[in-house]
């Protein structure tokens, strides 16, 4: 361990502490450790992997393996190097944090697929800042302006042939949250109640293994598909949500669309065939 940290005792378990001052820019420590794949990690281990990659986690043995969360992070993780950087002025005495569940916007981008939440990393949070999110469940984009009040960004629109469809009322910038829905998850045991109805077109595929189905409320179950979408969704089982997020910077006016299948890219056939 280097000496200008420390490895301390508090409420919550350890923690890392700076033993001397440092400037925002600053690499403090480095992750490092064995990489591995999701199934191989121990149980006990859960809570102290990284992702670093589709399926590459890394389970830290030196000292970042104390890095606790907070939702006003004082340091970031640089992608390329493992890096633990500061992000402002630490002071002696100062418990350095990262927020376990933010991620770049133009990573998000990238693969969105890769960042789907698993309800067994999501806690209560005690980190005790203004900013503090409460419950962690899932990841926040950062890098891009976000509106959590999304209301105002979108509103119901007509699209000849298509029916109804979602349309961006202001600029919406990559990254940024578009809509969050509550749904209505429906056992597979009432599914076949559900599949002869016109609810059937609405519904998303919901559980680990997708046994259930569930009818998203607001906006969520009005977004049109494309197979080159402007957006993506994430569905958050623990929760019973599902997230929308931008894939590109979506101008006003413009009709906001996913891709049904899931993936941004998956061209796999649908039940019926979408119009160009």
């Amino acid at each position: 361990m280097t000496p200008r940290l420390s490895v301390e005792f508090g409420i919550a378990g350890r923690k890392l502490i700076a033993q001397e001052e440092f400037k925002a820019g600053t690499a403090l420590t480095h992750f490092r450790g064995d990489i591995i794949k999701k199934v191989d990690i121990q149980e006990n281990e859960r809570c102290y992997a990284l992702m670093i990659g589709p399926d590459a986690w890394l389970v830290p043995d030196n000292e970042s393996r104390w890095i606790n969360h907070s939702c006003d992070a004082n340091a970031w993780i640089e992608a390329d190097t493992l890096a633990v950087v500061a992000g402002r002025v630490l002071r002696i005495g100062d418990e350095v944090t990262i927020d376990y569940a933010s991620v770049a916007a133009e990573d998000f981008a990238k693969e969105p697929e890769a960042y789907a939440w698993d309800p067994a990393w999501s806690f209560d949070c005690l980190c005790g800042a203004s900013l503090c999110r409460g419950r962690i469940d899932g990841y926040v984009i950062h890098g891009s302006v976000r509106d959590w009040n999304v209301g105002p960004a979108i509103e119901v629109a007509a699209y000849a042939g298509r029916g109804r469809g979602i349309r961006a009322r202001r600029a919406i910038a990559l990254g940024e949250c578009i809509e969050r829905s509550h749904v209505i998850v429906i056992p597979k045991e009432q599914w076949a109640n559900i599949e002869h109805t016109v609810f059937y077109d609405h519904t998303f595929y919901w559980g680990e293994e997708g046994e259930d189905a569930a009818l998203a409320l607001g906006f969520g179950s009005l977004f049109n598909h494309s197979y080159k979408p402007n957006a993506v969704y994430d569905r958050r089982f623990a929760g019973d949500e599902i997230h929308f997020f931008a894939l590109l910077d979506i101008a006003a006016g413009e009709e906001i669309t996913v891709n049904y299948n899931g993936a941004p890219d998956d061209d796999q056939p649908l039940w019926f065939t979408p119009l160009a």
